[in-house]
């Protein structure tokens, strides 16, 4: 049994940046006097909350672990502008927190990070800037870039944004003024889909008039699609140092989880580099604790989806900050978690090899191995931007809404395309996408794509999104508009994931051209979208024919 040690608990710990503002950390650390590895998370989030899971829980074991608030957020001094100054800028927070760990009287030299979403972020934009004391990362979960939505706005942010706003409002730190907004914040929050609502898209209500240095950092990423000043994944080959990379069948940063991986696989500052990164893959939705759960949305993956998340990541730190020789730099490649048989298989490379890309053809309501033989068939329908689809159709909450949940509530108002019962097993392992042929009245529209397992009890449970904005159909660099009733060929990812769809269940697409509220309602009108405050309806067709075979690609494991 582990003994564990006293621990002690230091506030509002001040470190002096480049430009000498004042950032405050929660430093977490053993009793006894000595020199221990840190672990650093670098976030925006109200610390006690955030740290609790975990914290305290390392520091009994031997670590020092920093919490450290970034700049303009709680006691941190500065204005808070969304990842400006936690990567390669003028001003780096990053490196000069890890160089400032490093230098304590309590640190052995050696630091590492660590957790995901935010912290994931901060993580990917200090990996490039190399502090000498960084020696390893553990990424959860972790965004690469905050084009997250690949050309959307996405106006749910408002309301994060709103309810951040409102906890610091409420925290000790908060100046007379920022208390003087609690009312008006609650009463936002307490309207979420009016908020949401609101036109013109890029407006973020509150924030704009109160953080013009949020609403500038968000605005920067929300209005369009490139955003390289906070890209991580542009700055891969000069990022040095051992990255678990763990993510989610569900999470909504999976493909920069991927992207990151690959990334610094094959690119990474040097070949011990390239060689030292791992890939984790779990049946999870977004947030700290999911890999310890074992039930997701609507399904129970079973006890081998429980990672035990602490002791994981304490394995690798152990080796890189430890220097123990625990076989944490022999852990395979590519570990990957099937769903449906739930359970892990190992490989050595992303994607894994030995799936063959396997087509199922749109028909008539229908998915077909065979390819459509008619002349002219197609589905079309309407969409009116002022009645969008709403996506979360069974009211769930936060990322639980994202997960493995029946969408069979909202398909109603969507296009679907289901196969026959499968006759025996197909196991789906990569990345997916749906070759689309369709044509639309308007210069520009949406195509959201919902991919689901259909059970024998007739539950459509989620697997995965994909999304692209008419316009951007030739990449997010540039904008080509349709040709009204003009047919055109749309590439659209769906990400990936580790699948058995069993015998008798169905595989099933689901199309429409609104995805409410997480993404902004394309206005139809081929001008600068979210700047619109009205729209067009759009009468969009989707082709399933012989000359326009549009089709699902599946990547299906040879038996």
């Amino acid at each position: 049994m582990t003994e564990l040690n006293e621990i002690v608990i230091d506030r509002k710990v001040p470190s002096v940046m480049r430009d000498g503002t004042t950032l405050y950390s929660d430093v977490y650390r053993p009793k006894a006097e000595g020199r221990y590895p840190v672990i650093v998370e670098r976030v925006v989030y109200e610390l006690d909350h955030r740290l609790e899971p975990y914290a305290e829980w390392y520091a009994s074991r031997g670590y020092v672990f920093v919490g450290q608030n970034s700049r303009g957020t709680f006691w941190s001094e500065g204005e808070w502008v969304p990842f400006a100054d936690d990567g390669w800028g003028e001003r780096k927070d990053g490196y000069d927190t890890i160089e400032w760990a490093a230098a304590q009287p309590w640190s052995n030299g050696n630091v590492g990070t660590m957790d995901g979403s935010w912290s994931g972020h901060t993580q990917n934009l200090l990996a490039p800037t190399r502090p000498p004391h960084l020696k390893a990362m553990f990424e959860r979960m972790a965004p690469a870039r905050w084009d997250c939505n690949e050309g959307f706005d996405n106006v749910g942010l408002r309301v994060l944004i709103l309810a951040q706003l409102l906890i610091q409002a409420q925290h000790p730190s908060a100046s007379p003024e920022q208390r003087s907004h609690i009312e008006e914040l609650e009463s936002l929050i307490s309207n979420p889909v009016e908020v949401m609502s609101d036109l013109p898209s890029k407006n973020l209500p509150f924030t704009d008039d109160h953080h013009p240095g949020v609403a500038k950092g968000f605005n920067k990423s929300l209005g369009g699609p490139l955003n390289s000043h906070i890209d991580a994944t542009l700055k891969v080959s000069e990022i040095d140092v051992p990255i678990f990379h763990l993510g989610g069948w569900f999470d909504v940063f999976l493909p920069h989880t991927l992207d990151m991986f690959t990334g610094m696989s094959e690119r990474g500052h040097s070949e011990q580099t390239r060689q030292s990164q791992r890939l984790l893959i779990g049946p999870w939705v977004h947030g700290p604790m999911e890999p310890d759960a074992s039930l997701q949305g609507d399904l129970e993956f079973g006890p081998d989806a429980v990672l035990g998340i602490n002791e994981f990541r304490k394995r690798w730190f152990d080796h890189y900050l430890n220097g123990e020789q625990n076989g944490a730099d022999e852990l395979p490649r590519v570990q990957l978690f099937v769903m449906g048989p739930n359970h892990w298989r190992d490989f050595d490379t992303w994607p894994p090899p030995g799936m063959k890309d396997t087509r199922l053809f749109l028909g008539e309501e229908s998915l077909s191995f065979d390819a459509p033989n008619e002349e002219s068939s197609s589905t079309s329908y309407d969409y009116d931007p002022s009645d969008p689809v709403l996506y979360y159709v069974v009211g769930r909450p936060g990322f639980d809404g994202l997960g493995p949940i029946d969408m069979t509530p909202g398909e109603d108002r969507m296009n679907v395309f289901t196969s026959e019962p499968l006759k025996k097993p197909i196991t789906v392992i990569g990345s997916m996408s749906l070759k689309l042929y369709a044509s639309s009245s308007a210069k520009d529209t949406d195509w959201f794509v919902t991919l689901t397992d259909v059970y024998p009890d007739g539950s459509s449970i989620r697997i995965r999104d994909g999304e692209l904005r008419a316009r951007h159909r030739d990449g997010l660099d540039r904008e080509v508009f349709m040709e009204p009733a003009q047919s055109y060929l749309f590439d659209i990812d769906l990400s990936a994931t580790a699948l058995e769809f069993a015998a008798d269940h169905r595989v099933r697409i689901a199309i429409t051209s609104s995805q409410f509220p997480p993404r902004e309602r394309n206005m139809n009108t081929g001008g600068v979208n979210n700047e619109e405050t009205s729209g067009i309806v759009a009468h969009n067709t989707i082709l399933h024919e012989r000359d326009h075979p549009s089709d699902i690609v599946l990547p299906v494991m040879e038996q």
